[in-house]
């Protein structure tokens, strides 16, 4: 790789950088006997995240940053005072090959400006693309950007080689649009996005009658919107994606912050930073229209216009609407289960599932629970649900070096079951630091709830070896002693427990409690 090469590679990833809507799922692209690189399993090189959740290393480069339009948002527009650079078909291919064999990247993500005009530029991606593939026999992940204005065929054929094809709407609505890149419109990216539907289609119908029918852009299609460059409100941009959606091969809307690169043109707003937050709401509101049957008038409406900032788009939609809940998981339908918040699709699928057999059990809440890890802010949220299943979710996933004395105080008051007294000093209270201190408070209250947590949960500690010491002994078999003459079966099932972990300690331990329970309770 010569020093001039190199200096455009810099030049042009850079120029690259403002393009986020890069990701390789949804394809499967195998090698062949004698190829090179495939989809199964620096400078520019990003890293993005196939269907399975592999992360895949992609070089994402600009063939030119050249542009013949002045777009007040883009780095790269005719107006701006900035180094250029232009990659030949040939300079291009030999540089992803060499990423490749070097073991840098496995895949490509190729943009460009627009020179002399849409086709001119759009026909140099389908020559890379076509001379990685036919040439090179490279089968790794390729996305090129359709150029707005290209010709139905080039765009057709590009559809033959890459995996992904997209084009960006960039801006949401057509009137800000052209007050910002006078020389686009909406209809200019509308039409490309309908060829490449139109191919994929119509590929996919010749692939059920014929065995030998390339496949064409089998990862579908994607676009770019940025956000808070114009005006628009959430509500706004939500509406554009939910009818991109409807597009049987539309399958990703990305959402970009604005970041101001051209702070002199006064078109555009004054930002400090981009709107990250923002920007991470519309994804969680976008994965709910795409994964969890919502509406967009369900998430943003016209006295909501604009997504909370402050949670998220699922919870605030679950805050306006109590009436909606409790959710009885055990017989609510799969789509009801989805709006329980802290539920994702994974979790509303296997509770649907099993309770086929039979009702929601441990197991499968022990298994969502691994799937979430801990998270102290979600188990807040399902311990306020007057669910049962969700409160022992909770237990689960609360992290104990953050269940502080004043939360386990609160938890424990809104205890109604012995189940679930049981579950909470199992599943979490006897691994918090001031367990011992709770243990022997609860087990001399007179409530029964509390006497069962208390000693079970002395139970675990004794379990755990955690002896305790003389005035500990004393305290827990007076307080045995006296459950043990009391008619809650429950209390007295949990202090036989405690009793006989007690008993573990050894014989020393064992003759204590012999003597102190004799005529009470047979050890």
């Amino acid at each position: 790789m010569n020093e001039q090469v190199i200096q455009k590679l810099k030049i042009l990833t850079e120029s690259a950088k403002y393009d986020v809507s890069c990701a390789s799922s949804g394809t499967s692209r195998k090698n062949t006997k004698g190829g090179v690189g495939n989809t199964v399993g620096g400078w520019g090189i990003c890293h993005s995240f196939s269907e399975d959740g592999r992360c895949i290393s992609l070089l994402k480069i600009m063939l030119t940053n050249y542009c013949i339009y002045d777009c007040a948002y883009c780095i790269n527009r005719v107006s701006n005072d900035i180094p250029r650079a232009t990659l030949s078909v040939t300079e291009l291919v030999e540089l992803t090959m060499e990423f490749y064999r070097r073991n840098y990247i496995e895949g490509l993500f190729l943009s460009s400006g627009v020179v002399r005009n849409p086709d001119y530029t759009m026909e140099r991606l389908v020559r890379v693309a076509k001379d990685l593939r036919l040439v090179h026999r490279f089968n790794g992940y390729i996305h090129l950007k359709s150029i707005p204005g290209a010709s139905e065929e080039l765009v057709q054929e590009a559809g033959l080689y890459a995996d992904r094809l997209s084009v960006n709407l960039e801006i949401p609505t057509e009137k800000n649009l052209k007050l910002l890149a006078p020389e686009k419109d909406h209809q200019s990216v509308y039409l490309p996005m309908k060829y490449i539907q139109q191919g994929i289609l119509t590929h996919q119908e010749d692939r059920r009658h014929y065995r030998h029918v390339p496949r064409f852009a089998p990862g579908g299609q994607s676009t770019q919107m940025i956000v808070g460059a114009t005006p628009e409100t959430d509500k706004d941009i939500l509406r554009v994606s939910s009818s991109l959606y409807e597009q049987p091969t539309m399958k990703r809307v990305y959402y970009s912050g604005y970041i101001s690169v051209n702070t002199y043109d006064k078109r555009l707003p004054t930002l400090k930073q981009p709107p990250l937050v923002r920007e991470n709401r519309l994804y969680q509101a976008d994965w709910l229209l795409r994964f969890y049957q919502f509406k967009v008038d369900e998430i943003v409406d016209d006295q909501t216009p604009n997504l909370d900032l402050d949670i998220d788009p699922k919870l605030a939609w679950a805050l306006r609407h109590p009436e909606f809940f409790p959710v009885n998981i055990q017989t609510a339908d799969y789509e009801a289960i989805l709006r329980v918040p802290g539920i994702g699709v994974k979790s509303a699928r296997l509770i649907v599932a099993s309770r086929r057999f039979s009702r929601i059990g441990f197991y499968e809440l022990k298994k969502m629970a691994e799937e979430y890890g801990k998270d102290y802010d979600l188990a807040i949220e399902l311990w306020k649900e007057d669910i049962r299943e969700c409160k022992i979710l909770a237990t689960l996933i609360m992290p104990a070096d953050k269940m502080l004395p004043e939360i386990t105080d609160l938890w424990m008051e809104q205890v109604q079951s012995q189940e679930m007294a049981e579950m909470l000093a199992f599943n979490l209270l006897q691994h918090v630091d001031y367990a011992p201190v709770i243990a022997y408070q609860w087990i001399a209250s007179d409530k029964p709830l509390y006497e069962i947590a208390g000693f079970q949960l002395l139970a675990r500690l004794f379990a755990n070896g955690k002896e305790p010491n003389e005035r500990g002994i004393n305290e827990f078999l007076d307080q045995a002693a006296t459950a043990l003459q009391g008619d809650n079966m429950g209390i007295k099932h949990a202090v036989s427990n405690a009793v006989l972990r007690f008993c573990d300690f050894g014989e020393d331990f064992e003759k204590i409690a012999r003597g102190a329970l004799k005529g009470i309770y047979e050890i």
